[in-house]
């Protein structure tokens, strides 16, 4: 992937680094930045705020854009304060486009009540302060580990989905693994319980706090096995999978967040270190 680094630059800014860059649609992307003056940095992607922690070498925000983000130039803008306010250093970043396509999805009858669209909303608003929490630095070092005993996948991230022939209107924020009911789901990276419950629409769900504004969740468990304020190592078995919730098969759905903004899973099985 291709970093952006903007050096030299002026009022006491070192370097400022984008990546990876193009900026697409349903990714993460890291800033990180040096400044000679004390203090720490604040800035906004857009209208992201930029939350900032300190590395050995400077200082590390990571923002997710979202999969259906309009095509064109954002701003970067970055600022920050110390004994004296640090200049404010503007910059454009492109987003371009990328079509996720589309896929029908029939659930039974049975679970027509769970299509309601103001349930959905309702839920969303529910969930949005959870995923949407800082707690400190990243605390994982290296590429996620798989949540399953499979790598398979057999719904993509971003695809805009109709449910039993309606208009596509949800675009599916995770991916699924063909895992039967009961099979083990494991933390992909060190976290911190902070949702453990059922809902009605993404079921017996898990939310693990990763960090750096990085949440992953887990729908339509069988089983949790995890408690709220539990911290648990990569690897650790934190529930089982089922076909709770809004679901037409027992499967495994997987989430990643950051900053509330659902990004690709995919990325952070490859090489996505901060």
């Amino acid at each position: 992937d291709a970093e952006t680094s903007y050096q030299p630059l002026a009022g006491y800014w070192e370097s400022v680094e984008i990546s990876p860059l193009p900026l697409v649609p349903g990714e993460a992307v890291k800033i990180e930045v040096t400044n000679a003056l004390d203090g720490e940095p604040t800035g906004r992607l857009g209208e992201q705020p930029l939350r900032f922690s300190q590395t050995e070498s400077g200082w590390l925000a990571i923002v997710g854009i979202d999969p259906y983000a309009p095509v064109g130039y954002y701003d970067l803008e970055l600022a920050g304060s110390g004994s004296r306010p640090w200049p404010t250093l503007r910059e454009t970043v492109l987003v371009e486009p990328f079509d996720y396509g589309t896929q029908a999805i029939v659930v039974p009858d049975t679970l027509s009540d769970i299509l309601d669209l103001d349930l959905r909303a309702a839920e969303d608003a529910y969930l949005a302060p959870f995923f949407d929490q800082y707690s400190g630095p990243p605390r994982w070092d290296g590429p996620f580990q798989y949540p399953s005993t499979t790598q398979q996948t057999t719904s993509p991230y971003g695809v805009l989905r109709s449910y039993n022939g309606g208009p596509y209107l949800i675009y599916h924020s995770g991916i699924d693994f063909p895992v039967p009911t009961g099979g083990v789901v494991f933390a992909p990276a060190p976290g911190t319980v902070v949702l453990a419950e059922e809902l009605r629409v993404r079921g017996n769900m898990i939310i693990l706090d990763h960090g750096g504004g990085v949440m992953s969740a887990y729908f339509h468990l069988s089983r949790i096995d995890v408690a709220v304020g539990d911290d648990v190592p990569a690897g650790a078995q934190i529930g089982l999978v089922g076909n709770t919730g809004l679901s037409s098969g027992a499967h495994l759905h997987w989430d990643i967040r950051v900053n509330n903004v659902p990004v690709n899973p995919l990325q952070w099985l490859s090489d996505w270190v901060p």
